[in-house]
């Protein structure tokens, strides 16, 4: 017999986290929370430089790969995203960063009534416990620790002043609503420990007995008592088959691939798509996998003269790595708190644009990229500089390989597929190139190694583009939000034309947000449930 539930939420990521946790805080409602992924017992997780060890492990990790792109000559791209409790904020690069007002107002402007930064921001404020406390654009005492990244090299303040060399600002807060600017990056980190979603949110949801999670559940689709979502079905590790019914709500917080993907084996979406892989057509939504949007970095990469020191030297020297770990177990201080990037900054890439269409992101270490994804640090003293262009006009798909829901989806992201996104990327690696020529930096670097100074020509650093520009792990939009005949969801997040089924993740941004994704999904899980709670007082 099927168990029964009040709510059912399919994924225990950054947003199916937060949905848990605010759908079970009253106690008059039970929850069941399904996560294909594992705990997250995995130590690696929770220390910050653990990264390089994390991101290998598939017990944690989809390794999810790609289409080849067109865009990047016909290279397949990996994209991590997180298969454990907590989601890609238990694997990501922890920084924190809420995007533009203009990314929210174009969403409201989009028909999206409620989504505006001045509605967006309180969500922002009620999770956060920020290190520099409460004021007009930050909370204090809430679950999620966003604190100030603490230099690791000397060589993080040399790039910092070199920026500001080259033009571009300090901002000390870029989640105010002013992101333009350079500064010391902020990120998900308390005492030197990774603030993932589980830990901020499902920690203290787990004591509730009104709140049960499975992991290790792959959903395999939804069921459906009319035009009504009433169940899930899935399969737990010892292959057993397993169905849970709802009795008010099923919100699907599987991300930009996984969500999609459910509705379409649940037969929601392109009829067409659906015939092509045996699948019934339920209810047609053509936008269902549309819409997909990344960014993307293109890298610089800089040797230092020897007498300058950068991460590289520690985190290959077993003797200093062991030195390291110890810090951090006694202190929590040390080279293992480091984030993807210590350095963060926001510009324009051309005189005339309103606000900035870049970002540049600094690491105090280099590394080269394994067939696995993971980076593999260099054995010299060097850094790593790159530019990620924020609002990519090209646009991908995802769609189902094959009926079996055990296949990743096939996912074509058309990176660099419109020409302005080439462009663009092109004049912030030239830029980034700039501040490698400002004092101090200029005096300690010896060479630059990617993509070398011999390459100068627009033909030459488009193709260099093209063969190394990486993705910054943020897809979005694939279950978009909106009210056009692409349009997944409606502004409450309701799937169009279905009763009882919301999408609550990143999937239903129309646009994605300029810069890293982790807040803004963590914000819609708070927005996403508070509508779901709105709707019960009604």
């Amino acid at each position: 017999m099927a168990d029964k539930h009040d709510f059912i939420v399919i994924g225990a990521g950054s947003a199916g986290s937060v949905v848990a946790d605010r759908l079970t805080e009253s106690g008059k409602h039970s929850v069941l929370l399904l996560e294909a992924g594992g705990k997250d017992n995995n130590p690696w997780i929770h220390i910050p430089a653990g990264l390089s060890k994390i991101l290998p492990n598939r017990s944690v990790n989809w390794h999810t790969v790609t289409e080849p792109c067109p865009g990047l000559n016909g290279r397949r791209m990996p994209i991590h995203r997180g298969r454990v409790l907590g989601g890609s904020s238990s694997i990501n690069g922890m920084i924190y960063t809420r995007g533009q007002p203009e990314d929210y107002n174009q969403w409201a402007d989009e028909g999206n009534d409620g989504w505006s930064w001045e509605d967006v921001l309180p969500y922002f404020t009620k999770e956060e416990d920020y290190h520099g406390g409460r004021n007009s654009a930050h909370g204090a005492g809430g679950t999620l620790k966003v604190s100030q990244i603490e230099p690791s090299s000397s060589v993080t303040y040399q790039f910092l002043d070199a920026a500001v060399n080259a033009g571009i600002p300090i901002n000390e807060d870029v989640n105010s609503g002013d992101q333009e600017g350079v500064y010391h990056s902020h990120a998900t980190v308390e005492n030197g420990r990774r603030c993932s979603a589980a830990r901020a949110f499902l920690r203290r949801a787990q004591s509730r007995t009104n709140l049960e999670i499975r992991t290790g559940a792959l959903v395999s689709g939804l069921t459906f008592s009319g035009k009504r979502a009433v169940g899930v079905s899935y399969t737990l590790p010892d292959g057993s088959s397993h169905l849970s019914e709802c009795n008010r709500e099923i919100i699907v917080s599987a991300g930009a691939f996984g969500s999609p993907q459910i509705l379409q084996l649940s037969g929601i979406g392109d009829p067409q798509e659906l015939f092509r892989v045996g699948i019934e057509p339920f209810h047609e939504l053509e936008g269902v996998g549309r819409n997909l949007q990344d960014h993307l970095f293109a890298h610089l990469k800089a040797r230092l003269h020897p007498q300058f020191k950068t991460l590289n030297q520690t985190l290959t020297s077993t003797p200093r790595l062991a030195i390291e770990v110890f810090r951090w177990l006694l202190f929590r201080k040390g080279a293992m708190c480091v984030s993807s990037s210590e350095i963060n900054g926001f510009f324009r890439s051309q005189p005339g644009l309103n606000r900035p269409d870049l970002q540049l992101a600094f690491r105090p270490y280099s590394f080269s990229v394994t067939e696995s994804g993971a980076p593999e640090i260099d054995p010299y003293p060097a850094f790593t500089a790159s530019a990620i262009q924020l609002r990519p006009e090209s646009t991908g798909t995802v769609q189902l390989r094959s009926s079996d829901p055990c296949e990743q989806p096939l996912i074509h992201p058309n990176y660099l597929d419109v020409e302005e996104d080439i462009h663009s990327l092109l004049r912030g690696l030239r830029r980034v190139r700039d501040v490698l020529q400002q004092s101090p930096l200029k005096e300690m670097v010896d060479t630059e190694v990617d993509p070398g100074i011999h390459l100068q020509s627009e033909e030459e650093l488009v193709e260099y583009i093209r063969n190394t520009a990486t993705t910054v792990y943020h897809p979005a939009g694939t279950c978009k939000m909106g009210a056009g005949p692409e349009a997944v969801v409606d502004k409450n997040l309701n799937v169009h034309g279905l009763e009882g089924l919301r999408v609550i993740d990143a999937s239903i941004m129309p646009n994605i947000t300029s810069g890293n994704t982790n807040a803004p999904s963590i914000m819609i899980g708070e927005k996403g449930a508070d509508l779901i709670k709105k709707d019960l007082a009604a």
